[in-house]
């Protein structure tokens, strides 16, 4: 058996442990991360992706959409790789109160989330479905999350900012034991 010294030891190769590694990674420290099978292969590889805007909730839980609008941004900047911006619309139908639009459009600045009204035509361009009818319509900054591309890219960040992180895995099987991803991530 092979001893092994670190400061910190992270036991799942998912998209929570792949950050943590990252963030110790970031301070200084030694990190070494353990699964029982291979990076995402849990629920970070089988997630729905959504990276929502925070439009959706900016009547219900404003707090909650100034939370989505921050980490949006922060998961598109650092991992840009993995984030595909799809975009969203919210739109007044011809059956909806127009007094829905100006209380979208404030409550959005109010939980700064990003939202930028576009016109009817440009709605209908982008999702023809729409009701023909519909009055308004705005723009938001929804998109994809690739939770394979997250949690690699997380783990070669780490790698990047560390230099003395590894990642383990107790299946030797696994991707990660077969190809690891560059020097210094290393697999068992």
């Amino acid at each position: 058996m092979r001893t092994m010294e670190t400061d910190v030891v992270v036991i799942g190769g998912g998209s929570t442990g792949a950050g943590v590694v990252r963030d110790v990674a970031m301070r200084g420290f030694r990190a070494i991360l353990l699964d029982r099978a291979d990076m995402a292969q849990g629920t970070s590889g089988r997630y729905h992706g959504l990276l929502h805007s925070g439009a959706r909730y900016i009547a219900s839980d404003p707090e909650s959409a100034t939370e989505c609008a921050e980490e949006n941004a922060i998961v598109s900047r650092i991992n840009a790789d993995a984030v595909e911006k799809t975009g969203g619309l919210f739109v007044t139908t011809s059956v909806d109160d127009e007094d829905y639009a100006d209380q979208f459009i404030a409550r959005a600045r109010a939980a700064h989330v990003p939202a930028e009204e576009i016109s009817p035509a440009e709605a209908l361009r982008r999702e023809p479905r729409l009701d023909p009818g519909l009055k308004r319509a705005f723009a938001v900054q929804d998109g994809t999350v690739d939770g394979w591309r997250m949690v690699w890219g997380a783990a070669r960040s780490a790698i990047a900012y560390g230099r003395r992180s590894s990642l383990h895995s107790c299946n030797r099987n696994s991707n990660a034991a077969q190809r690891p991803y560059r020097s210094g991530l290393r697999a068992r």
